[in-house]
């Protein structure tokens, strides 16, 4: 089985992040576990026992290469389209199973649907920093009412593949 975490930013929201990881690790020890993030996050992950793959992007490069205001630099559109081309070929090319949006964020949506993964977990809309990303999934989930902490957030996104968190 082939995972795909989406947690870009910010650094805290990505330390958050990591028991999700962890525990995946423990409940599908033979999974694939591939975790896509912000470039200058991304030092912070490689070397996890518990990943296979850190695939670093950069959207923010790409917001700022492809702003309408910014259309008489050419050059930084076509960089920046041709970095999102070669990033959908790697993830298409992953044959994910599942992809799981921990961010909440339309960037996140897009990005989870660039996995191609059949099942692509999110968070129920209201739970979204922008409920467009829940268009982006296709089991959304709401956090059980004791889930009070971000962590806890994101770990019961975990339920749907029947993985618990541990301790």
């Amino acid at each position: 089985m082939n995972v795909a975490l989406v947690k870009l930013s910010s650094l805290g929201d990505v330390v958050h992040a990591l028991p999700v990881a962890a525990a995946l690790r423990r409940g599908l020890p033979q999974a694939r576990l591939t975790w896509i993030v912000e470039r200058r996050e991304a030092a912070i992950l490689h070397g996890n026992a518990a990943l296979d793959e850190v695939v670093p992007v950069d959207t923010r490069g790409w917001r700022r290469a492809l702003d309408l205001r910014a259309l008489w630099r050419p050059l930084g559109a076509v960089h920046a389209g041709g970095a999102i081309s070669e990033l959908a070929r790697h993830l298409r090319a992953a044959r994910f199973d599942v992809a799981l949006d921990l961010q909440g964020l339309l960037k996140s949506g897009v990005l989870t649907a660039m996995t191609g993964a059949p099942l692509r977990i999110g968070f129920a809309a209201r739970h979204c920093r922008e409920p467009v990303n829940a268009l982006f999934t296709n089991h959304r989930v709401t956090p059980p009412p004791e889930a009070r902490h971000v962590v806890e957030q994101y770990l019961a996104l975990l339920a749907p593949r029947g993985v618990r968190a541990g301790p």
